[in-house]
């Protein structure tokens, strides 16, 4: 199957009651947009969206008060094809990362195989001009396989590479100066290599006479005679097939990363040796903590790393104490009760029994808001005697909710940052 695009919606409607009359509210929930390359992949990422739409929706609810899901109006499927990035002919590397210490190669070819020559490379390193193609490196091609394989290379197509050549391969993008990942491995090879998809100006030979599309866009650069071999002004005598022309395109170009830590070193204000994690980009001061990492990020094998308790440490508890953030405001409440005489259950010698003779009937409440942060907001106690005082306490405190999400919200989220 060729790559699509896709957005999961769904149109829900909301009801709950207020006072005498039934209120309905509509939303809408989806997920991010999705891209799918490989029909293997649609079952999984089907079932993921359905559960990010479940879970969106409960947070909507347990936001609300009182809402409940009274009809799914719409399920939206929107569509779309999608073309998977792939690489061309050399392209300049961008002004910032012409710097050698970035740790790139950036091979200048001359056909759409960019990618291979940039994989030869990575087997055959060369410490003088490592970017020019010598002979050398023309003599790797037959250790390479690349059966079935199309050039210029698309996203498509690393899987196989990686599998008929024993190879993992992680792929980055590069725009307005910030990089991220495109393609990051799933298989578990020793070897590994990591490229650079860049977008640029380039340019191809085109047989045959320049096109008056190419022409009024300013596309042709130079005309070419096959008869001197050389570049000169396009000349009408000559015959078509004799004929080509230099034609400005703008494409993509994989660049061998040589050393990925190096090309991201700018990325943080660390002046020391970085470490940083392919799949989500983090930065790390030492190769111990990256590994300790890795453990709780997606690796290598795209999944969520599972790590299994042993028998001396299965029990999970809370030790990061001095990570916890006090909550803006606390209740203190207290409950008061009269005890009641009531008529028990009749003693038995036959069968066990409980006798009953008093019960507990609420009388009274107190209670007292605390502010953490700020005594301003600390309110005096409230005290309560009288009837109904259970019914009165819950209200009371879904009114002091209400109040300060809907009065403090930003006083709080303020105070919150500059603590």
């Amino acid at each position: 199957m060729k790559g699509l695009k896709y957005v999961e919606t769904l149109k829900i409607t909301f009801e709950k009651q207020s006072g005498d009359e039934t209120v309905y509210k509509s939303a809408y929930f989806n997920r991010a947009v999705q891209t799918i390359i490989n029909h293997k992949e649609i079952a999984d990422s089907l079932q993921l969206s359905k559960q990010q739409i479940l879970n969106k929706t409960a947070q909507w609810i347990s936001e609300g008060s009182a809402w409940t899901i009274k009809s799914v109006d719409n399920h939206f499927l929107k569509i779309v094809k999608y073309k998977p990035l792939k690489g061309s002919s050399y392209i300049q590397l961008p002004k910032e990362l012409l710097n050698s210490a970035k740790g790139l190669i950036n091979m200048k070819d001359k056909d759409n195989e960019c990618f291979r020559w940039c994989h030869i490379r990575h087997l055959n390193p060369q410490d003088k001009d490592p970017q020019r193609i010598n002979k050398s490196d023309k003599q790797c091609i037959e250790k390479l396989d690349y059966n079935g394989i199309d050039f210029p290379v698309n996203i498509k197509q690393y899987n196989k590479i990686e599998k008929q050549n024993s190879i993992n391969i992680n792929v980055f993008g590069y725009e307005d100066k910030q990089p991220y990942p495109i393609y990051v491995s799933k298989e578990k090879f020793d070897d590994q290599m990591n490229l650079l998809l860049i977008t640029g100006e380039s340019e191809e030979l085109v047989m045959g006479k320049p096109t008056n599309e190419d022409l009024s866009a300013g596309l042709v650069l130079q005309t070419f005679s096959k008869s001197n071999n050389s570049f000169e002004d396009d000349d009408e005598d000559d015959d078509e097939e004799h004929c080509s022309y230099m034609r400005k395109t703008y494409g993509n170009h994989y660049v061998l990363i040589k050393d990925f830590n190096k090309f991201m070193y700018n990325q943080t204000k660390h002046k020391e040796r970085k470490h940083f994690c392919m799949h989500c980009l983090q930065c790390f001061s030492s190769e111990r903590i990256l590994t300790n990492h890795k453990e709780n990020c997606l690796t290598i094998n795209g999944q969520q790393a599972i790590k299994m308790p042993d028998k001396k440490n299965n029990i999970l508890k809370f030790e990061n104490f001095h990570k916890q953030l006090p909550v803006p405001f606390v209740i203190y409440a207290d409950f008061e009760a009269i005890t009641e005489k009531v008529q028990g259950c009749i003693p038995s010698d036959e069968k066990s029994y409980t006798e009953a003779y008093q019960k507990h009937k609420d009388c009274g409440y107190g209670y007292k808001v605390v502010c953490c942060y700020d005594d301003e907001y600390t309110k005096p106690e409230q005290i309560y005697r009288g009837e109904n005082a259970v019914n009165l306490f819950m209200e009371a405190m879904l009114e002091e909710v209400k109040y300060y999400k809907k009065s403090n919200k930003k006083t709080f989220q303020q105070i919150i940052e500059n603590d």
